[in-house]
């Protein structure tokens, strides 16, 4: 590509080494390479104009696919905007711009694309919800277990989790005793047995439980 045709057209180099870009607003000084020809020079901030261009041929494609949000996509042109305006750098800055702008007919067309898929979700969620409680109604309605155990959780309150407490206790008649703990008093509690005393121990009947006399000596 020769300079004529390329990004170098839009930039031209001081015999001091500054360069300058040329824009739709006049000529602007973007740096100074020193100790460089003028096609050294030149080239340096066309690769940064190249650099951007990447930029926004890849922002593009992303809308394109569907790979990036429209708020994010919307954003991304605003903050590239911005930089290609104020960049240090030789090549169509004004010719980018107007590339970002021209992506904005895709970006309504991202947002509204988006916009139907999600009130198809929602559509999707109101249906599934709407068939949970036709299909509790019928078992509400029904004569077997099921209907039966779903009328009773239905009027049994719920937690904050959502779970079916269990039912309240009936409460007591009036007049009524409540019913208290059984209590064992030494009365009603049972006998205690007597433990069987060893075998060894045992006394006999006729031996005599006091000292042994001794005979006394004839005097």
């Amino acid at each position: 590509m020769s300079e004529s045709a390329g990004p170098a057209r839009f930039g031209r180099v001081d015999s001091d080494g500054t360069v300058y870009v040329v824009t739709s607003t006049g000529e602007r000084r973007v740096g100074q390479v020193p100790d460089a020809d003028p096609a050294e020079a030149l080239a340096f901030f066309v690769r940064r104009f190249e650099a951007l261009e990447t930029e926004v041929n890849l922002l593009s494609k992303r809308i394109e696919s569907g790979t990036v949000s429209p708020e994010e996509a919307r954003k991304a042109v605003n903050a590239l905007s911005t930089s290609i305006a104020e960049a240090n750098a030789v090549g169509d800055l004004d010719g980018l711009i107007v590339t970002l702008q021209g992506l904005a007919p895709q970006l309504a067309a991202a947002q509204e694309a988006r916009k139907a898929q999600r009130a198809q979700q929602n559509e999707e969620t109101r249906a599934a919800k709407e068939a949970m409680v036709e299909q509790a109604e019928k078992l509400a309605a029904g004569n077997d277990w099921r209907g039966r155990r779903c009328r009773a959780s239905i009027g049994r309150p719920t937690t904050n989790s959502g779970i079916v407490s269990a039912a309240p206790a009936p409460p007591t008649p009036a007049g009524a005793r409540r019913s208290s703990p059984v209590r064992t008093n030494a009365a009603t509690a049972p006998a205690r047995r007597k433990r069987p005393s060893s075998p060894g121990r045992a006394r006999s009947p006729g031996r005599p439980t006091g000292p042994t006399p001794r005979p006394s000596s004839a005097s």
